[in-house]
């Protein structure tokens, strides 16, 4: 019994930790570019300008379709991109994997 328990333990602090890593890649940015391809690979990538976030080193987002949990969501985040883009409003863009700026695969819009 000792032993489950401390299997338990540790199985959830991996699920933690790989949970932590996850997140908000940039908040509150304007984006100023959206390409339709990255690299000749299925991913499209937004440029962007302020905000905060783990990617501000950087001044783009990589979206891979892979990334998303299906081609409609994909497609559902470059039209989000795109919408950002011509209204001006600002963006919220995660990743569920990691805190890796070239797998994101969600998107927010805020006025």
């Amino acid at each position: 019994m000792n032993n489950l328990i401390k299997s338990l333990v540790f199985s959830t602090s991996i699920l933690m930790t790989s949970l932590a890593n996850a997140g908000q890649l940039i908040t509150a940015a304007t984006i100023t570019s959206v390409t339709n391809v990255g690299s000749n690979k299925d991913q499209f990538v937004i440029y962007f300008s302020g905000g905060t976030g783990v990617c501000t080193v950087n001044d783009y987002i990589v979206f891979p379709a892979d990334a998303a949990i299906s081609k409609e969501a994909h497609n559902r985040a470059y039209t989000l991109a795109l919408t950002a883009l011509t209204t001006g409003m600002k963006v919220v863009i995660h990743n569920y994997e990691s805190a890796a700026c070239d797998r994101a695969s969600f998107i927010r819009v805020n006025k």
